[in-house]
């Protein structure tokens, strides 16, 4: 018997609405996502600098530049690191895998975290951040959450919240999504902000990965001191709570090879 389509209830808006429910019902602020596509190459972004507000970080010193990177978060094994390959503002970006061309297979699950430097929001006025996302993911249609990225604001004073989280999706189809939060229910608080990948097993990992660029950060005091010294450190990886999955779904995806679908079906027969 082939695995039934997606229903609505497992579409992306759908996990979306299931993801803002939680989030209310757990008495956290949801923000939804405006989620812009663009077409590649993308005009490069005017660095505000690292010392300025709002703060852009265009990863172009070939540095973090503040950014903690932690390939021992989640499943570990992690691939973050900062290359040029792919990028919105010339010549790079935040990526999680090997490179152009290479992908984030090592054997075994793996993931990890990059995590911000403690910004400090401002009390009132626009309060929208945004980045640039290209993704080249696995694309599952059967059941479970696999190559689970998130994008997480972690106040100083409050609650972890999600701000979006996609999973098994394929990926941005060859371009950078542009990402925009409205972080104004966390006006004045200070707060970090944390980008995490994980592949939660060890199948179908033959993809590019994620390259990030352009991080725009709202904020009231930058991130770091005057002529741009003094960046603040940031906390430990942080990293979402991942899914555990079914013994069904793990026998799914241990079944033969070829397409997908063509595994669903070979399990359900």
């Amino acid at each position: 018997m082939s695995e039934p389509a997606l229903s609505s209830e497992r579409s992306g808006l759908s996990r979306r609405a299931l993801i803002q429910r939680a989030a209310v019902a757990g008495g956290v602020a949801w923000s939804t996502p405006v989620v812009t596509t663009l077409a590649q190459p993308v005009a490069a972004a005017t660095p505000s600098g690292l010392s300025n507000c709002p703060t852009i970080y265009c990863f172009d010193t070939g540095t973090t530049e503040g950014w903690t990177i932690d390939n021992s978060a989640g499943s570990g094994g992690g691939l973050w690191n900062v290359r040029s390959g792919r990028s919105t503002s010339p010549s790079m970006a935040m990526h999680y895998g090997t490179g152009v061309g290479g992908t984030y297979n090592t054997g075994a699950a793996n993931g990890g975290t990059v995590t911000s430097p403690t910004f400090t929001l401002p009390g009132s006025g626009p309060m929208t951040m945004s980045l640039r996302v290209w993704r080249d993911i696995e694309l599952w249609t059967g059941n479970g959450n696999w190559d689970v990225f998130t994008i997480t604001i972690l106040p100083t004073a409050a609650a972890a919240s999600t701000l979006y989280q996609v999973f098994h999706d394929g990926g941005t189809g060859g371009v950078f999504q542009t990402l925009s939060f409205d972080l104004s229910p966390w006006a004045g608080q200070s707060a970090q902000i944390a980008i995490t990948f994980d592949t939660v097993d060890s199948a179908y990992n033959d993809f590019e990965g994620i390259w990030i660029d352009d991080v725009t950060i709202p904020c009231s005091s930058p991130p770091v001191g005057a002529g741009g010294a003094g960046l603040r450190a940031a906390a430990p990886g942080y990293s979402p709570p991942l899914p555990t999955p079914s013994a069904d779904e793990l026998r799914k995806r241990r079944l033969g090879s070829g397409s997908f679908t063509a595994l669903a079906e070979s399990a359900d027969s």
